[in-house]
């Protein structure tokens, strides 16, 4: 029930107002057909930033109020781009960026769902086990843990989705109790981490990457290419890291310290 667009709707987003404003359009007209035009869930957003413009804002301005709909690379490459007035190629950028993102998560999704609908098929048929041979024997046991006929299934099916049902509440309380702490210890978990690194690194990259190709300041640069990762291990770093950068460490240094990068 996220308010984010969803990733098909910020590469169409994205193809447009890469197109419309290399063949000259002002940035205005481009939301203002997206918001006439665009897929449904772009038109609000679209009409919303169309108006902000209009009334003489930024682009920076013009977006908060609609940050929450958008992932946060989008709108701190949009700042980039709108600073050194290469907004045409940060579109481009942010286009590939949600593509090899779809992309990896079509993949993702493919490799996931079959052993999903595995285990929760083998969930069934033990209990369709226990539910059948309770009433054919009812002093049968199957499992050894007492189970036995329909209340028996019953009781089975309550556990085990009550075991994966509490795991995630004891995930989202932990997760909003530690405030990234929570994240970065996840980065450490074989298969899950790995990848949440490999992601969180490509956006900053990708950010970074625009951001040294503007005379934009160095600590600012590295501030926005971190709140691009849209991870909260990283972004909990960016004090610690602009703070050194401002004693006089290089940039390699001072991202090096803090054992994320």
């Amino acid at each position: 029930m996220s308010k984010r667009l969803s990733l098909s709707n910020l590469i169409e987003l994205c193809r447009s107002l890469h197109h419309n404003l290399s063949a000259g359009l002002p940035l205005t007209t481009v939301f203002e057909q997206q918001a006439a035009r665009g897929p449904a869930p772009v038109q609000e957003m679209a009409q919303i930033v169309a108006a902000r413009l209009n009334k003489g804002d930024s682009l920076d301005e013009s977006l908060k109020p609609v940050q929450d709909q958008l992932p946060p690379l989008f709108v701190s490459l949009s700042r980039v781009g709108e600073r050194s007035g290469n907004l045409p190629d940060v579109f481009q950028e942010l286009e590939k960026f949600f593509i090899l993102q779809q992309r990896l998560r079509r993949q993702f999704l493919s490799k996931v769902s079959w052993p999903l609908v595995q285990f929760f098929f083998a969930i069934f048929v033990l209990a369709g086990v226990i539910f059948i041979l309770g009433i054919i024997n009812p002093k049968m046991d199957v499992l050894g843990l007492g189970l036995k006929g329909p209340s028996g299934a019953l009781v089975f099916l309550l556990v085990i989705f009550g075991i994966i049902g509490g795991g995630f509440l004891i995930w989202k309380l932990l997760k909003a109790s530690l405030k990234g702490k929570a994240e970065t210890k996840m980065l450490r978990v074989p298969l899950i981490g790995p990848a949440q690194e490999a992601l969180a690194l490509n956006r900053f990259c990708v950010a970074f990457g625009l951001t040294l190709n503007t005379s934009m300041a160095i600590g600012s640069a590295i501030k926005m290419s971190i709140q691009a990762t849209d991870h909260p291990a990283f972004v909990a770093r960016i004090g610690e890291v602009v703070t050194a950068l401002k004693k006089g460490k290089d940039i390699a240094t001072s991202l090096r310290a803090h054992g994320l990068f």
